[in-house]
């Protein structure tokens, strides 16, 4: 019994009754820390074999573990592995055309990529705030530069930008970079 803890084995060595009490209460704290799981299991139970996620390793494949605001564990819809986007997920909103605080395009909050434009050079200083923790790929298609403004009072506390070194950074043509929104600083970070 080489790896048990004294307490554990005194409690197995003594009359079977005592040792299978313990091992049921040892059981019923096991299946308590493993509760949260139960949810996810049932999910990936549900998949049919027409719509198969799970993968030869018995994780779900394109898809990505996450927890909701109240920690209970679960898989997202389609995302990594390869890195694919659903096409219901990808917005091309109007091309900015002035600075712009607090921007809410439609579609926003369903959104996995934003491929945003400008008619001229443009700052942006804030996006409207995500109600979860979540990412967003945003990609400049246009000819113009796009800045996110650092931490910019013209924005909403809520919908700011958080950028690297605590500069704003510059969207150029052709340039991506990711955002998330942290819930817990309430704030986009940008990840160059």
């Amino acid at each position: 019994m080489a790896g048990l803890s004294n307490d554990f084995i005194t409690q197995l060595s003594g009359s079977w009754e005592h040792a299978q009490g313990f091992l049921i209460e040892q059981f019923g704290l096991l299946q308590a820390q493993l509760a949260p799981l139960f949810p996810l299991v049932s999910g990936l139970q549900a998949q049919t074999a027409a719509t198969p996620l799970i993968g030869t390793s018995g994780y779900p494949v394109s898809s990505l573990l996450t927890t909701d605001a109240t920690g209970t564990p679960g898989f997202t819809a389609t995302i990594p592995g390869p890195l694919t986007f659903l096409s219901s997920t990808v917005l091309t909103p109007t091309a900015l055309t002035v600075n712009t605080n607090n921007y809410a395009p439609s579609g926003i909050a369903a959104a996995a990529v934003a491929r945003v434009s400008a008619t001229g050079g443009i700052n942006v200083t804030g996006l409207i705030a995500a109600a979860r923790s979540q990412t967003l790929l945003l990609v400049n298609i246009g000819a113009f530069t796009i800045t996110l403004t650092n931490a910019d009072v013209a924005s909403t506390a809520a919908n700011r930008f958080r950028c690297p070194g605590a500069a704003n950074f510059a969207l150029t043509t052709g340039k991506a970079c990711w955002l998330w929104y942290d819930l817990t600083s309430t704030v986009w970070q940008v990840v160059g």
